[in-house]
């Protein structure tokens, strides 16, 4: 479905919309690249954020919890994740 942002629901804080989320690339907090957000899936209780390395050849999927994203700054194209939490409860798989 396409939307119009001039029509579109108005977000809250931390809140964005899922294309603008997509290309964002992934740091934990001590500036490792996790890669890059390439997609947002939507399995029920909490999306779920899958990057992409293409460098290591693996994809972390991280759900999209407060306790595992530490900033989401769209306009600088990054999103920093808590390497703690991510120990926690990422999945990382081979690509």
């Amino acid at each position: 479905m396409y939307e119009d942002r001039a029509h579109a629901v108005e977000l809250g804080e931390d809140e964005h919309f899922i294309v603008d989320l997509v290309g964002l690339k992934g740091y934990d907090e001590n500036g490792r690249e996790l890669g890059e957000l390439t997609e947002v899936m939507q399995p029920g209780g909490n999306d779920v954020y899958v990057f992409v390395n293409r460098r290591t050849k693996k994809e972390l999927l991280v759900p999209a919890i407060k306790r595992a994203i530490l900033s989401t700054d769209v306009a600088g194209g990054r999103m920093i994740l808590y390497s703690k939490a991510l120990e926690e409860v990422a999945v990382e798989n081979d690509i």
